[in-house]
């Protein structure tokens, strides 16, 4: 597995940076998710990617951002505003690339806001999934085009793209469905449910000064800097087994029973348009923490087949992805068929469940 390998930063920055405001608000996002301890979901199928500790202005092939995630392993991102097909984006894509190919890093991630072009956001970031699977038929021209100039560098594309993901990171002030949903997040953060627009902003503001001198920070750092401003925390452990919220049974599969009512009654699709919430995620999500926490897990895996993290990893990613779909509204609704692949994926996962638990 790639470490992280400290370097000196000999130029560039923050200060000079056109998108520093973006890149702080994806700074505060990887924080929130820090704090919750629970995975970005920007390496779906890959990794369960929670982050441990972020890094700001790395000189690494990321540059603007280094994750390191709970598995050891490090991701690092390139932060981009108003991205488009050009030279911008290849010297981007080709320094994550070389980034994998030589195991200085794990994975890489583009993550755009919602200004960069169609052809970035939509064609690019499927070409490159495609590309990771070995396929190199039916590309767009921009996939052609990267494929083209990965082997001129003597890069495998398969090898590097199977680790290389494009994300959108809803941050602009006029677009700020992450911003919302982090602000949501905070709400399980703090013990005052009220104090997570606080919460958010001075993580924001932290996130700032942590790239003004290229600094980095733990989860326990950021809890530092909330808890200095007043914010008291609600768990203040590391340990996803310490944060869990007693709720009345230790038995695995009484949570999970639990689990299948909340998801049922939680998300449900509409008819013809995005998904409209029925209740609230928070439930879901929080007897989830509680499911995947429980030391019982293991051992029910082993003697009935309930493949609890698979589950966990499965379940948790479809209600985040409809709950951030939830959000959308007016010219920003996603297409209904990704909302349609959103609830399927946690039927699929919710129906895996329940026949490993008749085996229980």
């Amino acid at each position: 597995m790639a470490k992280r390998t400290k370097k000196v930063r000999t130029g560039g920055g923050a200060a000079t940076s056109g998108g520093v405001n973006f890149q702080a608000v994806v700074t505060a996002f990887v924080a929130v998710r820090a704090l919750r301890a629970v995975p970005l979901v920007w390496l779906e199928g890959i990794v369960s990617d929670v982050p441990v500790a972020v890094w700001a202005e790395t000189n690494g092939p990321g540059d603007d951002i280094c994750v390191e995630l709970e598995s050891g392993d490090v991701l690092e991102v390139q932060v981009k505003k108003g991205l488009d097909r050009g030279s911008v984006l290849w010297d981007s894509l080709e320094r994550l690339a070389l980034g994998i190919q030589e195991n200085t890093i794990r994975y890489g991630v583009l993550a755009v806001a919602p200004d960069s072009s169609l052809t970035v956001r939509n064609d690019l970031s499927r070409d490159i999934e495609r590309l990771g699977q070995g396929r190199t038929d039916d590309l767009t021209a921009i996939g052609s085009e990267l494929n083209n100039r990965l082997a001129r560098l003597g890069i495998e594309a398969a090898k590097v793209c199977a680790n290389l993901r494009v994300r959108v990171v809803n941050g602009l002030a006029a677009d700020g469905i992450h911003i919302t949903a982090a602000k949501d997040a905070l709400r399980w953060v703090c013990i005052d449910e009220q104090k997570a627009e606080d919460a958010w902003n001075e993580l924001y503001r932290d996130c700032i000064a942590m790239m003004e001198i290229r600094g980095r920070r733990t989860r326990e750092r950021f809890i530092q800097v909330l808890e200095s401003i007043g914010i008291e925390v609600r768990n203040r452990s590391n340990s996803r087994a310490e944060q869990a919220v007693p709720a009345g049974s230790d038995d695995p599969k009484v949570l999970a029973q639990r689990l299948l009512l909340a998801i049922e009654k939680g998300v449900k699709p509409g008819t013809n348009g995005p998904i409209q919430p029925e209740a609230s995620f928070r439930e879901a999500d929080q007897i989830l923490q509680e499911y995947r926490s429980l030391s019982a897990v293991a051992l029910l895996d082993g003697e009935t087949h309930l493949r609890s993290a698979e589950f966990v990893r499965d379940a948790y990613s479809a209600i985040e992805k409809v709950r951030l779909l939830s959000l959308t509204s007016g010219d920003r609704q996603p297409q209904w068929s990704h909302a349609d692949s959103a609830w399927k994926t946690l039927i699929h996962a919710k129906d895996r469940l329940e026949t490993a638990l008749k085996r229980a």
